[in-house]
Parts: C-alpha cells; sequence; structure tokens
C-alpha cells in the first residue's frame, strides 16, 4: 500500500488472500477499520489543527512577493503535519517521503508562481491537494460515525457470526438506508420548495444522509497483479491493486470486505474498544490488558465478572465450584455413574439457583453441599 502521487490521499491498497498486504505488515480485513475506530478523538483534533495552520502558511507563501523565510515556515508547518499524520492508522503503515511533490518551495521558487496562475497544472495540483487537506479529518470522523452505527445497530446481537450471517445484517441495513432516501424524498416534496431553495434542502438531506449511512457504491480503479506471499515462503498470491481517493473509500472497502471474510469489528464489554472477532468466534471481550489490571486480558477479567454473574455472590461461586469439583473427581475415579452425576448435578444447580435467587441463605447453601460432596441420598 503507497501513496500514488504522495498527496494527504489518493493511494493504492493490496488485497488478496483475506488481508490487505501494507509494506510494513500484512493484516486482516477489518483490522485497519477497528484501529480507526479506536483513533483518540483528541488525536483527530490536533491532526485538524496542524491541518489549519498549515493551510494558513500556504496561503501567506502565496501571497504577495517570493519571501525564503515564509517557504521556511510553509515548509516547518509541512513537516510538523506529516510527522503527526505519519502516525495515524493507515497512514503509519505506507511508504512516502512526507513531502508533497506540488510543495517544493526553498529549492525552486519558481514553481510558486506556477502555483499561483490559474489554469497552470501546478495550481490545479495545489487546489486538489488543499481540498483533500481540508476534507482529512471530516472524512475520518465520517467514517467512524457510519462505521459504529452500523456495527452497533445492526451487528451488536447478530446470531450467526459468520459471512453469511454479517451478509443478512447487511441487506437489512441497505434496505433500512433506501428507506430512509424515499422518507427523506417525501419530505422534501411535502415542503414545496421550488428554484435554489429546493436545491439548498435536498443537498441538507443528502448530507444529512451521507452523514449517518455508508454509500452502496463508491468509485475505485482495480488492477490484478501476482505479488509474493504474505505467508508462504517462495509461493505468489493474485492481489487486487485498488487505487482510492480518500482514506474513507479505503476503510468502507476494508469494512465491507471484512464483513464479506466473516470478520466483524466488534466493541468489547469491558474496556468500550473495538477489536476483531473473527468468524465463528462469538466473543466479547477483546485479548487487550484489562484497565487497571494490566497482568489480564479484558477476556479473563470479563469471563471472570460473568461467571461471578452466572453463579451469583462470590461466596456462592467458590461453593459451586467445590462441590461441582469433588463430584468430577468422583466420577473420574469411578465411584460415580453418569446417571448419578446428572442427578447430583442438577440438585446442584438448582440450588445455586435457589442461592442466587435468595430463596435460602449461604450457610444453607454450603450444608446441603456438603452432604452432596458425601453423596448422601436425603438433603
Amino acid at each position: 500500500m503507497y501513496h500514488a502521487y504522495d498527496f494527504v490521499d489518493g493511494f493504492r491498497a493490496l488485497f488478496g488472500g483475506g488481508n490487505v498486504l501494507f509494506p510494513k505488515r500484512t493484516l486482516p480485513l477489518g483490522a485497519a477499520t477497528v484501529d480507526v475506530l479506536n483513533l483518540d478523538e483528541q488525536v483527530l483534533e490536533e491532526v485538524d489543527h496542524r491541518s489549519a495552520e498549515l493551510q494558513r502558511e500556504i496561503a501567506a507563501y502565496l501571497s504577495g512577493d517570493y519571501d525564503p523565510s515564509q517557504a521556511g515556515f510553509t515548509n516547518q508547518a509541512m513537516d510538523a503535519f506529516f510527522s503527526l499524520l505519519s502516525k495515524l492508522p493507515v497512514y503509519a503503515e505506507l511508504e512516502t517521503k512526507h513531502t508533497p511533490s506540488v510543495l517544493i518551495l526553498r529549492r525552486y521558487p519558481e514553481v510558486r508562481e506556477r502555483m499561483r496562475t490559474e489554469g497552470l497544472e501546478e495550481h490545479t495540483q495545489l487546489l486538489a491537494w488543499q481540498r483533500k487537506l481540508r476534507n482529512l479529518v471530516p472524512s475520518l470522523r465520517a467514517f467512524r460515525e457510519r462505521a459504529a452505527l452500523l456495527l452497533e445497530n445492526y451487528f451488536s446481537e447478530v446470531e450467526d457470526r459468520s459471512a453469511a450471517g454479517y451478509a443478512k445484517c447487511l441487506s437489512t441495513y441497505f434496505t433500512h438506508v433506501q428507506f430512509e432516501h424515499i422518507l427523506a424524498s417525501d419530505a422534501l416534496d411535502d415542503e414545496e420548495l421550488t428554484g435554489g431553495a429546493f436545491e439548498l434542502r435536498r443537498q441538507d438531506y443528502r448530507q444529512e444522509l451521507d452523514r449517518r449511512f455508508f454509500p452502496a457504491h463508491f468509485p475505485v480503479e482495480i488492477t490484478y497483479r501476482t505479488v509474493p506471499h504474505p505467508k508462504e515462503k517462495g509461493a505468489y498470491l493474485l492481489a487486487e491493486e485498488v487505487f482510492f481517493e480518500d482514506v474513507g473509500a479505503f476503510l468502507s472497502l476494508d469494512l465491507m470486505r471484512g464483513l464479506a471474510a466473516g470478520h466483524l469489528p466488534r466493541r468489547c464489554a469491558h474496556c468500550g474498544r473495538w477489536f476483531l472477532l473473527e468468524s465463528g468466534y462469538d466473543t466479547r471481550y477483546c485479548e487487550n490488558p484489562a484497565p487497571g489490571e494490566p497482568n489480564k486480558t479484558c477476556r479473563q477479567v470479563g469471563a471472570h465478572r460473568r461467571e461471578v454473574r452466572l453463579n451469583g455472590t462470590e461466596d456462592i461461586r467458590v461453593e459451586y465450584r467445590r462441590v461441582t469439583n469433588r463430584l468430577k473427581g468422583q466420577k473420574h475415579r469411578g465411584t460415580l455413574s453418569t446417571d448419578e452425576w446428572n442427578r447430583w448435578m442438577r440438585q446442584v444447580q438448582d440450588l445455586r439457583d435457589d442461592a442466587i435467587n435468595g430463596r435460602i441463605k449461604a450457610a444453607e447453601l454450603k450444608k446441603r453441599y456438603d452432604q452432596i460432596s458425601m453423596r448422601r441420598e436425603k438433603i
């Protein structure tokens, strides 16, 4: 994956074997989406701030007579912006020099005049570059909002965690999007607007729908290439090289292709961060260090708390585990038949449920569990 023109946006990515083939590493489909969803909003605010500073310096550089010191200030702002950008998800994976070819500044000051002259290629390139600079953070924010809405409203409770199950959810999603467009069209007709007022209101509706929902299609350019297999030495892989106008389009394709492969970004029920759930698995917890418990993962902490929740209080959980371990040992030694095991375990579970629901006290539960451990017929 690399920048095509050394721009803020506009790059090519390689897809193959269920992965995105970055120059530095290979990630499964959907992993880049997870990284962007987990991006701290403060980082985006800082990128936006650096972007605004750079745009102001570019404007100052292009105004008035040529000033070498202003060229230096613009270069400094550009370095600060790209140094920060290179640490963001996706951009951190790209192999590219972070000085845009359209801003050569001090080395070739005569290019400045061409950038100021309408109709020349350098001027057109600069305008396109500035537009992408302005749209970068809004594009990332829009993607994050759409993705969170899609994943939390349509995929949070899906039972079939496979490519087929996710395709069914997407069918429901796109049907809903189509319905929203129909409602927007009907609302527009009801307002009985004409001329410029009609066009402005229609644009408002489109922007609102675009903000909330993924488009069903977006333009890309695809070229097929054979590349060395990222995991099998000596093997090759047929990959798709896809050109994207902006990072939002790449992330949209990464998410959709991930879902098609059975990969679902899911929010951890313990720490609240996103993780990639691969096909066939159904866990609500990630493998990252748990907040406040660095020696345990969220999955370990979440599973423990779930067990406590299912088994009642900690005391009930301890007693339940003690008696079941005792019965397991007797069954393993052959002193407890399968029928006896099933009968005793039904009683153990019924007593646990009685304790959880407050029908018996913890002391009574322990007494009855002691009797079961000794395999007394009457309790």
